[in-house]
């Protein structure tokens, strides 16, 4: 496996590098990518594409032999249907384009999952300085009541000397 990359040196690292987690995150996207269809609905990256067409069989025919004598293939466990002009079958990529495109999936869930858990460190690092914080103005007004309840006893005790001083007398 990859070595991590450097990490956001300015940030805390309260969450570190994960390979596993990057792994399952990979696996999530590979899953995604061989579940979906590029179509209509879909508009990202999937193993599969909609190869859906209206106009004369004999052009549509020809750009489909196209398709597949550049390798991609037909999805026999996938709707198809051809109904008057409307001709719609599901195609897979091949393994080539499949390989490229998921070479590309795996940097980005890479990149999305550094971009998270810098994400995460600079909040759990915003939510400890703010504990820290805190905690440091607690203190500080603690000490700040405590030197002036040393100096008003300082104050009484000097006022009870002088007090005791004049009427000694």
């Amino acid at each position: 496996m990859k070595e991590p990359k450097q990490q956001h040196t300015d940030v805390i690292q309260f969450f570190e590098y994960d390979d596993a987690e990057l792994q399952s995150r990979i696996e999530s996207a590979e899953r995604e990518y061989f579940v979906r269809t590029e179509g209509l609905v879909y508009k990202g990256c999937a193993a599969n594409i909609e190869f859906k067409r209206y106009g004369a069989l004999a052009d549509t025919l020809e750009e489909l032999y196209a398709l597949l004598s550049r390798g991609y293939s037909v999805c026999r466990d996938r709707y198809a249907s051809a109904h008057g002009l409307d001709f719609e079958v599901t195609l897979r990529k091949p393994d080539d384009v499949i390989k490229s495109d998921l070479d590309a999936i795996h940097a980005q869930a890479e990149q999305l999952y550094r971009a998270d858990l810098l994400a995460r460190n600079l909040a759990e690092e915003q939510r400890q300085l703010s504990i820290s914080m805190d905690r440091i103005a607690r203190d500080a007004e603690k000490a700040r009541l405590a030197a002036e309840q040393a100096a008003a006893e300082k104050l009484r005790a000097k006022a009870l000397q002088e007090l005791r001083e004049a009427y000694a007398a």
